[in-house]
Order: C-alpha cells, then structure tokens, then sequence
C-alpha cells in the first residue's frame, strides 16, 4: 500500500510492517513511527480534531501527528510514535505476571502516578479521556513508564466522545465530565494495586455489575468477598485507599492524592495448608521467599532472587531484571536465559559459568525446557553443542517466519496478528514448529496465553470483556476442538493449568477457586470438578507425572484421594 504523509511524502506499507487489526482499520509500523489507517474513510480522524489534541504535549501521549493520505489524496489515516516492547496495562492484573515479572507494590504505585499524570494533563489542556479503559494504555517493557494510546476518542472542545467501555462507565453520571474520568480511573488503578475489578467478588445479594455500581457496594464493602489470589488492600497507600472509599462506597467523584505516597508493606503472617477432604498434599520445599515457578524440565525452583534445588541456592539473579528461565541441554546442564541490551544472556548453572552467546532477541520464552526467541522476523530456537568438560558453543535454528510487529510471545506459544486473523506458533518439541490459524480467536486482542503439552489456554479481550479459551490439539496440529470458553472472566482469574505426561490436564480456576481435571484428548468429554479451601491462591506446576503447587514460599505435591 502506497500512501502519502501530508507535507512530508510517499511511505510503502506492506505485510511487513502490519502491527495490529481493529474495528477502525490497520496499523503498520515503520521505524518509530506508527500508521493508522482506516477501512472506512467515512470514520477518518478530523483534522480539526487533530489539531485540538495537538495540545497534549506529554511524550507519553501517543496522539495523532500527520494526515495519511491515498493515491487520490484524500485522507485515510494518520500517523503518530511507535511504543515499542510494551505491555498493554491489563496484562499486570493478575498475580501471575505481577510475579513473573517481579512487579513489588512500589513499582504499580509508581505506575498508577504516571497513568494519573496523564489524566491530569488532559484535564488542564481542556480534553476528556473517556474511554479510560485498561486496553487504551500501554506498560513499557522496564515498567518504569505508561502511554496512553487510541487518544483519537478523546472528547476535545469541538468534538464529543461517543464510546465508553460498560465496565468503566459511571452508573450514576449523565454527562462526561473529570468525575467521569477520575472514576474510571480509579477502577483501572485499584486493578493495578489488588488485581480485581472494585465491583466485582461475591455479594450475597447483589449479583452484577449494574447493581454493584449502582448501590455503590464495592470489594471495599465487608458484605463482599474476593478471590484470595487477589493482592491483599495494605498494598493500597492509606491517602488512596480512603480516595477509593470515597468514590466506590460513597459516590464521591473528586481527583485522586497527589504529592509522594509511599507504599507500606505489612508482613503478612504465613498461611498454612488447610486440611482437605479431596486432596493430599504434602510439603516438599520451603524457600526463602515466594516461589514464583517450578521448571518442570530442569526440576528447580524460580523466585524473584534466585534459582533453587532441592531449598539451596544454585544461582543469582538479583543483577537481572527479570526472573530467568530454565532449560536442560541435551547432556543434562540446566541453563538460566534472560534478555539485557537486545542480546540473549545465558549461564551454566551446573557448571557455575557464564555462556559464550552472541544472539539478538526482542522477546524470549520457555519452551519445555527449551529457549526460543524472536528476532525480527524469525521465531529461534537456541540449540547447544556440548562436549564432555562443558558447553562448546551455542547456535539458533529457524523455527518460523513470523509478522515481525504483529508478534508477541507468551508462555510456550507465540501469537501472531495475520492482516487480522489469529495464529499461534507452537513448538512441542526440538527443531519442530506449527502455526495453526485460531479462527475463535480473529479480531481478539490476546491479554496472556500459555501452551503446555497439546492445551492451549489464552484469555483474550473481545467485545468489552475478557474471555478466557481452551483449546486441544491432535498429535499432528492439524486440528482442534474448543474444550470450553469462560466468558466474562475476571482479570484475576488468569492461566493455571498443567498436562501431565498420561494426557491428564489439572486445571484451577483462580476466581472461581475450583479444580477440574479433564482430558488433554481432542473430542474427550469427561471431567471432574472439585471445590475444597486448599484451593485457594495456589499456583500450579508438574514435576513428571506429580502435580505440585505453590501457596507463599512454600512448595507441595498434591493428589486426589
């Protein structure tokens, strides 16, 4: 596609340089510098309103800049900066990734003080947000910092916003105003701290999202209960948590604290097992802070500090920024991966020494005890060569081209935005590679996924709401069946599923607190579902064909009786 850039000239947009599909249009990516163009030119952008949001001046701001013109010079689009390795602000909801990641509470509080920033700026030029929702904001890659993106929607002086997703809108406001914002803010910025929407948990009477915000009963309520995966309110700042009071419970709307706040982090005693009448657990490890993972491959525990055998410290990771991930090399080395300066890092842990590498990587995932990257337009796998005193040297092999902008990589599975239709790339094993097309999933935008041994597991955004989708392979990938999908799912509700090596699939739902345990064969219909408190906030993983989970620092085998 040849377009023009009004006062600047000619730009070529290919297959190449797609980034994403949406209800408007596509955009493409060139550079720093994004596209967006829309399929009907009857919805363009007016450059008058273009003009007006032209006084947002925050760099972190993603507004449109310059006018896309066609080949007959009439305006399609327009352009605005590429944020480049971002996470959209949804995706730090659940704990999983907050603890992944290694997200502590002073970071999200930084993080709700840039997203109120950018709040606060548009209010002093003038403009509204009003569709300030988790999906118009993206998280960089460091965390350190949030943009705000779709700023096209946003109500300027000549231009009215129309559109406001339901889960953020104000039940009790008849016109948009900053109490209209500052509410929907702090629905988004209460998530960013606990993990749960504020209007959602168990009330005994009032069962929906209407009702909840209509009565002005919130999570904050004592009637209510919440999840027990969901980040406990001492992570909250005293000055916010009496704002969020005021605006859930009392129907207050006034803007949020402002000046430095500083999260205190109470010392939470440690919560022991409860009995069960379904399952016995057994304690197996105990380590000196939460265990974040168990790498089924390598059989070592991941924290936010280190990796861990058997409770003793076998490597190190307070200098990186993220916690690594594993693989077991042919001979039987277990391996730390992380990515620092655009470069893949590696250490021996075995063998107590770093690794020769020289690989670029934009993003890195674990693959069943293997490490695949991307790079451009290439989705890698990292293979060892190996002789008897150590590791000779490391080389990458071609697993699948790939949409180099449209392309994000998950827990074992890579996701791809085809021109609009949803394809995952899976590699189940050394040197093989799939790409099936997820037609359930066209025109959804992908919040976590994660593939383990045949199952697929994403939630995704769609139609205002969040879905979560399971999915069953054949061996051969060449089709599949839909075991079920769970709509309306709660951000906290996450992706917490094992299969085990007989095809078994232990799954927990964390919003639900339930186990099932289904079949990982296509077509198969049987399952069991088992509510019981030891469910409650556990994380699971497998060693072999032993399910384990972890609850805090400890780690434990569990098994139905």
């Amino acid at each position: 596609m040849d377009v023009t850039i009004k006062g600047k000239g000619h730009v070529s947009l290919n297959k190449a340089d797609f980034l994403a599909s949406g209800g408007e249009g596509q955009i493409f990516r060139k550079g720093a510098v994004a596209y967006k163009v829309y399929s009907d030119q009857s919805k363009m952008l007016s450059p008058d309103k273009i003009r007006e949001l032209s006084v947002l001046t925050l760099p972190n701001i993603i507004r449109p800049q310059d006018i896309i013109l066609d080949g007959h010079h009439r305006p399609i689009g327009y352009t605005m900066p590429f944020v480049k390795d971002a996470y959209a602000l949804c995706q730090m909801f659940p704990r999983a990734f907050r603890d992944r990641m290694g997200l502590k509470p002073p970071v999200v509080l930084d993080l709700v003080r840039k997203l109120q920033e950018i709040v606060e700026h548009c209010h002093s030029r003038g403009i509204l947000v009003v569709d300030l929702n988790e999906m118009n904001f993206m998280v960089d890659d460091g965390f350190d910092q949030v943009y705000a993106i779709d700023c096209d929607s946003y109500q300027t002086p000549s231009f009215p916003a129309t559109a406001i997703m339901e889960n953020i809108r104000d039940r009790h406001a008849k016109k948009f105003d900053a109490g209209t914002d500052w509410f929907s803010f702090g629905i988004v910025s209460f998530q960013m701290f606990i993990g749960i929407h504020p209007y959602r948990g168990k009330h005994p009477k009032l069962k929906t999202l209407d009702e909840r915000m209509e009565q002005n009963v919130s999570v904050l309520n004592d009637a209510v209960s919440i999840p027990a995966v969901c980040y406990p309110f001492s992570n909250i700042p005293k000055p916010w948590l009496e704002w969020y009071k005021a605006v859930f419970e009392k129907g207050q709307r006034l803007a949020p604290p402002s000046g430095v706040q500083q999260v205190v982090i109470a010392v939470v005693a440690k919560v022991k097992v409860p009995g069960s009448n379904n399952f016995v657990t057994k304690k197996i490890m105990v380590l000196p802070e939460d265990v974040i993972r168990f790498d089924a491959a390598t059989r070592h525990a991941v924290t936010n500090q280190g990796v861990y055998f058997d409770s003793k410290l076998e490597f190190d990771s307070n200098g990186i920024s993220k916690p690594p991930l594993l693989a077991m090399t042919p001979a039987g080395r277990t391996i730390a991966a992380w990515l620092q300066g655009g470069k893949l890092r590696m250490y021996n842990i075995s063998q107590g020494q770093d690794v020769q590498i020289d690989i670029a990587a934009e993003k890195a995932m674990a693959c069943d005890g293997r490490i695949c990257v991307k790079n451009a337009d290439k989705l890698l796998e990292i293979l060892f060569v190996e002789t008897a005193s150590g590791i000779a040297f490391v080389s990458p092999v071609e697993l699948c081209k790939v949409l180099p902008n449209a392309t994000q990589l998950y827990d074992g599975v890579a996701f791809q935005d085809v021109l609009g239709s949803c394809h995952a790339a899976i590699s189940p094993k050394s040197k093989h590679c799939y790409q099936p097309r997820i037609k359930e999933l066209d025109g959804h935008r992908i919040c976590d996924a994660r593939f383990d041994r045949g199952v697929l597991v994403a939630i995704s955004y769609h139609g205002g709401q969040y879905r979560r989708t399971t999915i069953r392979f054949d061996e051969d990938f060449l089709s599949y069946d839909i075991y079920r999908i769970d709509n309306d799912v709660g951000a906290q509700a996450g992706i917490n599923f094992v299969t085990l090596p007989t095809g078994v699939v232990v799954m927990v739902d964390n919003e639900k607190e339930e186990m099932e345990i289904f079949s990982a064969a296509k077509g198969s219909t049987k399952a069991k579902v088992f509510s019981d408190p030891v469910l409650d906030d556990i994380r699971l993983f497998r060693d072999g064909a032993q399910v384990l989970f972890c609850k805090g620092d400890e780690l434990y085998s569990i098994k139905v009786k």
